[in-house]
């Protein structure tokens, strides 16, 4: 696995994962597949965050349970930021509870699920989201606005994260 200090660690798989510490977990495998899950735990570890309001999302991310957002990850490579990204980083700007928010749609599996994540009722979270909308410019309410929304997330944290300005 890749750790966010640079350092890397090999463990068995049914070892826990460091406590506290933000990493990339390649899949597990025979030794002659080491460069590659090394590869791909590099990938998956462009993909976490703090888990702050400034940086939410998870700390630790397993590269089989984003395959699709890695091969993503890889074609934004040195590109200048998509104009999902700008958004994101333009609406960020607009309030602390912008991310926060948009985290927990895109992580949880209804509006009900978020407003409870965020300790919020649910008619406060309509009304961030209609907020939220005018900011980014598209619809969070259906399934293709939020998938938007995932994959624009996951792009943002890659960015961040260097070696890609998607």
């Amino acid at each position: 696995m890749a750790l966010v200090d640079g350092r890397w660690a090999v463990t068995c798989g049914t070892e826990p994962l460091p406590a506290g510490v933000r990493c990339g977990a390649g899949p597990a495998g025979p030794v002659q597949d080491l460069p590659r899950s090394a590869e791909l735990a590099a990938l998956a570890l462009r993909l976490t965050a703090e888990g702050t309001p400034e940086d939410p999302g998870p700390r630790v991310v397993h590269a089989d349970d984003v395959t699709t957002v890695l091969a993503l990850v890889r074609a934004a490579a040195d590109e200048p930021p998509l104009p999902d990204v700008r958004a994101l980083d333009a609406a960020a700007a607009a309030g602390p509870w912008v991310l926060t928010t948009l985290d927990a749609v895109a992580t949880t599996g209804s509006q009900r699920d978020a407003a409870r994540a965020l300790h919020l009722h649910h008619s406060t979270l309509q009304d961030r989201l209609q907020h939220a909308e005018q900011l980014l410019g598209w619809d969070l309410r259906d399934p293709a606005g939020r998938l938007r929304l995932q994959l624009a997330l996951h792009l943002r944290r890659a960015a961040r994260a260097g070696g890609s300005r998607s």
